[in-house]
């Protein structure tokens, strides 16, 4: 199964909820087994690591009409800026309105 920049992601309580069913199988070593046991055969060696709170980074705002703005939305290119690659450069279409510490930002998720 590929993912998409344009799918759509589930909620945290949808990921709590895969959790807990997981924890409550006992299936959480076997799927962390299986995880590590899939990179090593892919020549990578995972040691260890941390997962944190997504960061964001503030980007320039976009200047787009309603329908570019529907459209982006829905995880797609408009075609006005297809059809103009420099314009699409310019543009982050992964950029969202967010608000972090009662702040709004339009900024792109990085973790």
């Amino acid at each position: 199964m590929n993912l998409e920049l344009s799918d759509k992601i589930p909620d945290a309580k949808a990921i709590w909820f895969f959790k807990d069913q997981l924890c409550k199988k006992g299936l959480t070593k076997k799927l962390f087994d299986l995880f590590t046991e899939t990179l090593n055969s892919k020549g990578i060696i995972a040691k260890e690591g941390s997962m944190v709170d997504a960061s964001f980074v503030d980007v320039p705002k976009q200047r787009n009409n309603r329908e570019d703005n529907a459209i982006i939305k829905k995880g797609a290119v408009p075609i006005s800026l297809a059809k103009n690659k420099n314009k699409l450069a310019q543009k982050d279409t992964d950029a969202r309105w967010i608000t972090k510490n009662n702040e709004r930002h339009f900024a792109t998720r990085i973790t």
